[in-house]
């Protein structure tokens, strides 16, 4: 066995198999850099320093929540983002629980969306822990966005469709075959097609959208004009993921430069900031659907 000098005597590594074995040589030292981890580890190659040691205990990689490190805004982010969205859910709850209109399909996409943060700080904060847990907790990753994507979708096919209950379920069906094959897809370790499943499935929204408009023509001036402005929200949601993706598949502003992003603002971080302002915008336009429909006859 060789000692790595990669800046700090930090582990051993097996001249026998590629196979890491951890050994610290300086107490205190407890971060390495892309050189020195696993190819299991990461797939950005332009995150250079602030890993932590792989096969962490799960103590210490909780604990590593409170501490420095590449993953600590990526982590922060969405705990941010979670209990943003729990504010928002009871917020929601209390102040509609006894109006005539079900509250349930706005609950179950602030459900969704909680459950896609809170999925996403458990991948960052234990993913490092080995190569299983790695691959596990990144599949839990990809299935929670695919769960904000999908209970936003059965929020708004039941609102925009709300006078319309055969459409409401044929567009379910459809949504949880097409559903079933993006998950599929979105598991895939390529990030580009991952990427692409992701933006197909919330651009496959405006299906319904563009049938609404040229197949049911709506004859309430006001229900036309709630439909635009729900439609321009729709549409900033989509921008500001657009944005997010951009920033994911590209790794930017890391790949400008190595040395000023590892820690904050790197591309995943501005992903998670991307997603989070894409998800209130899209709650936004869920609840004016539901406070128009509150107060809509479909009969008239």
């Amino acid at each position: 066995m060789d000692l790595q000098n990669q800046n700090r005597n930090l582990f051993i590594r097996s001249e026998t198999s590629n196979e890491i074995v951890y050994k610290f040589t300086e107490v205190g030292k407890t971060l390495i850099t892309y050189d020195d981890i696993p190819n299991w580890y990461s797939n950005n190659k332009y995150i250079y320093y602030g890993y932590r040691i792989p096969k962490s205990s799960i103590k210490s990689l909780t604990l590593s929540i409170f501490k420095i490190h590449n993953e600590t805004f990526n982590i922060w982010t969405h705990i941010i983002g979670f209990f943003i969205f729990v504010y928002l859910y009871c917020n929601f709850t209390i102040q509609n629980i006894n109006e005539p209109l079900s509250i349930i399909p706005i609950c179950i996409y602030l459900f969704g969306t909680m459950l896609c943060f809170c999925g996403s700080v458990v991948m960052h904060t234990y993913y490092p822990h080995d190569k299983h847990t790695c691959n596990i907790l990144c599949k839990l990753d990809y299935s929670g966005i695919f769960t904000l994507i999908f209970t936003g979708y059965l929020c708004f096919i039941h609102y925009e469709f709300f006078c319309y209950p055969t459409l409401q379920i044929i567009y379910n069906i459809i949504l949880s075959i097409v559903g079933i094959c993006i998950l599929f897809l979105i598991c895939n370790r390529n990030k580009l097609l991952r990427s692409l499943s992701f933006l197909s499935f919330g651009l496959s929204s405006f299906v319904p959208i563009i049938h609404k408009k040229i197949f049911l023509k709506d004859s309430s001036e006001a229900l036309i004009k709630k439909s635009g402005e729900v439609l321009i929200y729709i549409l900033s949601t989509l921008i500001v993921c657009i944005i997010g993706i951009i920033f994911y598949i590209l790794r930017v502003p890391e790949r400008i430069h190595r040395d000023f992003f590892n820690i904050v603002l790197s591309s995943h971080s501005l992903f998670h900031i991307c997603t989070i302002i894409a998800a209130y915008i899209y709650y936004t336009a869920m609840v004016e659907l539901y406070e128009y429909y509150n107060k809509y006859d479909c009969d008239v």
